[in-house]
């Protein structure tokens, strides 16, 4: 009988404990904030969330995810399965940490501006107006704050305010000490976004997304000279592109 116990015991599948270096690992690729440091969190998080099974570990693949699919659309790129995995992930997660309401959230999120006529632009947002609770719950939800607020500023960026006020721009100089995560959501949301985004790629080299950004910032700059009311970053672009296709769909 010993025997037994003791071979079953052998043979049984080792626990391997979740070491802080890996997670410190992840989370500062999550951090770091380029698509490709996005998918290398999701990645080590993944792994330690199979031997280490537990809420806080699906929160972090949970806001990998999240943010992942918030790049998706921000670059105009078809969404990939990590949408489906966020849902799956938020509809098992204790209903107290109210998980779906950031797949809300995540609808609500507009694609890139430039895959996007004006008229299809304005009648998504118009679809998805009620955005000021979520807003306001993005302060305080479970996630961690840099998600939080990535999440905040992405609505920010494309949703007028309560009071009707234009949607919000970043305005200022950029925080030197905030998470090149959050440098690079405030910097696709400026008008003149060629310092910021040229400061992000020479931060992290990885960070090869902001090339779209660039380009539409510099063709702006060709558009518009150096008439600052033209200056408003991809919204003149669009309405641009928009005035030479009819402004339909494209």
């Amino acid at each position: 009988m010993w025997i037994v116990i003791v071979w079953l015991g052998a043979c049984a599948r080792p626990v391997v404990p979740m070491g802080p270096s890996q997670l410190a690992a992840a989370d500062a690729a999550l951090l770091r904030g380029c698509h490709a440091c996005l998918i290398e969190a999701r990645a080590m998080y993944l792994r330690l969330a199979s031997v280490g099974a537990g809420v806080p570990l699906r929160l972090r693949v949970l806001e990998a995810d999240l943010l992942i699919a918030t790049r998706e659309k921000e670059l105009g790129v078809p969404a990939s399965g990590v949408v489906d995995e966020a849902r799956q992930i938020a509809a098992a997660l204790p209903s107290r940490l109210e998980a779906d309401r950031y797949i809300a959230v995540l609808d609500a999120i507009p694609d890139h501006a430039l895959g996007m006529s004006a008229r299809e632009l304005r009648e998504f947002t118009q679809g998805h107006a009620s955005v000021a609770g979520a807003r306001a719950w993005l302060a305080r939800g479970p996630l961690r704050e840099p998600v939080r607020m990535y999440l905040r500023r992405a609505l920010d960026c494309a949703y007028e305010a309560g009071d009707g006020e234009a949607p919000r721009r970043a305005t200022g100089d950029p925080d030197p000490g905030a998470p090149l995560l959050l440098r690079y959501r405030d910097a696709i949301c400026e008008a003149d976004a060629v310092p910021a985004l040229a400061s992000l790629r020479a931060s992290e080299p990885r960070f090869v997304e902001v090339a779209l950004f660039l380009a539409a910032a510099r063709a702006l700059v060709e558009i518009a000279g150096e008439d600052p009311e033209l200056a408003d970053g991809v919204t003149t672009l669009r309405a641009y592109l928009d005035a030479r296709t009819g402004g339909g769909p494209r």
